[in-house]
């Protein structure tokens, strides 16, 4: 089992150190690409939950979840 901790540790050693190679630019854009990632992400997760959504269907169940991470965070910034 600590091998398999040792292995993500690594790996996610070298994900931080690339980051930190990266310029301010790059890491702002990827801003956009990673928002655009986890929206696939959730699209996905839908449809397996509901395989005959629609689009708008998928859309209005994003933006649902979307609204109460933003409810969770607005909480976790009042405390």
């Amino acid at each position: 089992m600590s091998e398999t901790f040792s292995i993500y540790d690594a790996l996610f050693v070298e994900k931080v150190m690339a980051a930190r190679e990266r310029s301010f630019e790059e890491k702002f854009l990827a801003g956009g690409v990673l928002f655009e990632a986890a929206v696939e992400r959730m699209r996905m997760g839908i449809l397996m939950n509901k395989p005959g959504a629609t689009e708008g269907e998928i859309m209005k169940e994003i933006e649902r979840r979307l609204a109460i991470s933003r409810q969770l965070e607005a909480r976790r910034g009042a405390q």
